[in-house]
């Protein structure tokens, strides 16, 4: 499946509820984590979260860490076969890069 940027709001709430203290709610948001790593444009989401200071502080924090956890494994290209999260293609590499270095300049 593929993403939009538009499921910020979605994937923010995940990553919020995906650190609570009561399993009822945190398993089922790192499940749907799970499900939402292994689409395209995953990346690009993490990357509009930790940019919209309109996101949960928490939430733009934790986007900015798995972006980077998941930038160090997956931007290699890699065989993605059974792996948990999709390799980000060269255009979400080149949109990321551009985003990046724009955050990076502004801060």
């Amino acid at each position: 499946g593929t993403m939009s940027e538009t499921h910020w709001e979605f994937v923010s709430g995940l990553l919020i509820e995906s650190f609570d203290a009561d399993a009822a709610i945190r398993d089922p948001a790192l499940r749907k984590l799970q499900e939402c790593q292994r689409m395209s444009l995953y990346h690009s989401v993490l990357m509009t979260i930790v940019e919209n200071s309109n996101a949960h502080a928490n939430a733009r924090h934790i986007a900015a860490i798995c972006l980077k956890n998941n930038a160090a494994r997956f931007w290699l290209d890699r065989s993605t076969e059974g792996a948990l999260c999709a390799a980000i293609s060269d255009e979400e590499k080149d949109n990321l890069r551009t985003r990046l270095l724009r955050a990076s300049l502004a801060a």
